[in-house]
């Protein structure tokens, strides 16, 4: 809470701090953010339309995650690709994803996805949250993140790896 949280993917560092490095800010993209319960809730344009995504670094199975109601025209406009069934606090649970080619958007980021995974309801309380899904770690891998949960800012930076 009110600090800085730097997830330094190339080089596997997590960083909590106070301050943020002048050099760092500087070379990070930042979007304003809204921080609910203290998870950080990104905005992200799919096919020009606003979502709110909560990020979270543990759903890395899933690159990106909703439930049906909420992308039907997405999912029924696409090829079925897969499902698993996995447990939600020990609740068997069936995620299903299509194939698709949609670009998502984060301020002036661009990500490239070529599946969606979805829920047939909201499972995961989504809707009660008031976001509509989970992004993971899939799309930062060769980048620096940072939360700034004082400005509520999330900002990306590029990485070089270090040796």
């Amino acid at each position: 809470q009110n600090k800085y949280l730097i997830i330094d993917f190339p080089n596997k560092k997590i960083t909590v701090s106070d301050d943020l490095d002048k050099k760092m800010k500087s070379k990070a993209d930042f979007v304003n953010i809204e921080v609910k319960n203290h998870k950080p809730i990104l905005p992200l344009k799919i096919d020009g339309k606003m979502y709110h995504f909560q990020y979270d670094s543990g759903a890395s199975i899933f690159p990106i995650i909703s439930y049906k109601q909420n992308f039907i025209d997405l999912i029924s406009k696409s090829q079925f690709k897969e499902e698993l069934n996995i447990r939600n606090f020990n609740n068997p649970l069936v995620v299903k994803a299509v194939e698709t080619d949609k670009e998502i958007q984060l301020g002036d980021k661009f990500f490239k996805t070529n599946e969606f995974w979805y829920t047939d309801e909201d499972y995961f309380s989504l809707k009660q949250d008031g976001i509509d899904g989970i992004i993971g770690n899939v799309f930062f891998m060769d980048k620096v993140i940072i939360i700034d949960f004082l400005n509520k800012k999330f900002g990306i930076v590029e990485s070089k790896k270090q040796k």
